[in-house]
């Protein structure tokens, strides 16, 4: 069965402060998974961990700092993403006060 997204290597590193007292955080560190059609996934792990960085990823929130997102076989890159956002993929996002 073919795969409906494909995450290869992700790793998204954040950079803080000016240039003389620079900060680099690793937010999602070299991540790899896929998911098939009409398949229930869920990405669950301790708080600060990046699961929500990892979907802002692949829903086109965020741009990875390296590694890629495979969708239906096409690599996605930049705001072309956001295209495929209501073609068989649906987010559904935590909400701690219901």
């Amino acid at each position: 069965m073919e795969k409906l997204i494909e995450i290869d290597r992700l790793t998204k590193v954040f950079t803080m402060g000016s240039i003389f007292s620079r900060v680099r955080i690793t937010a999602v560190d070299n991540v790899s998974f896929y998911i098939k059609p009409a398949e229930i996934f869920a990405l669950a792990g301790e708080s600060g961990c990046g699961k929500s960085t990892t979907a802002k990823i692949i829903l086109g929130f965020e741009e990875a700092t390296s590694g890629v997102v495979i969708h239906k076989g096409k690599v996605e890159q930049g705001v072309s993403r956001r295209v495929w956002l209501t073609e068989g993929i649906q987010a559904i996002f935590q909400d701690p006060f219901s």
